[in-house]
């Protein structure tokens, strides 16, 4: 009997544990190789690479816009002013996963309320497949064409 106790409590506890770290953990963002970074923040794309027949051309950026990530799924895209004011563009969904972020427009997102995602008319939103590049840095790649492809790099303000 207190074997089964002992393993009974043994069992409690991380089912506890694991229960408090994904509480910890909602607001950190894994890619697909298992590197990490908190989500949550204002994000400004600096970098865009283009990548074709093996050869990389670069080019930096300064921001004109950034995209706040708010607890709770929901977000905003900002301009930056001249003056340093930050004016609100719109407001934005996302749902995060292992490895992507999809980023749905408010319209997206009333329009889904009241579907499934099997529905015809869900609005599948866009995924942004971001790598970890560091923990203010993060990288997500769009296909051109075949064999010709863009890296957007976007670090944390």
């Amino acid at each position: 009997m207190k074997n089964v106790l002992k393993l009974f409590l043994a069992l409690l506890m991380v089912v506890l544990s694991a229960s408090t770290c994904d509480k910890e953990d909602r607001n950190l963002y894994k890619d697909s190789n298992g590197n990490v970074t908190e989500l949550i923040g204002r994000w400004g794309l600096v970098e865009v690479q283009y990548n074709t027949a093996g050869v990389t051309e670069s080019r930096t950026l300064e921001p004109e816009s950034l995209m706040e990530f708010q607890e709770k799924g929901v977000g905003r895209s900002l301009r930056l002013c001249a003056d340093g004011r930050l004016d609100e563009l719109s407001t934005f969904h996302y749902e995060k996963y292992r490895g992507s972020v999809t980023i749905f427009t408010e319209e997206e997102w009333r329009n889904n309320q009241s579907r499934s995602d099997e529905d015809p008319d869900y609005c599948r939103g866009t995924t942004y497949y971001f790598k970890v590049i560091d923990y203010d840095t993060i990288s997500s790649r769009e296909r051109v064409t075949d064999g010709t492809y863009l890296v957007n790099i976007f670090r944390r303000f």
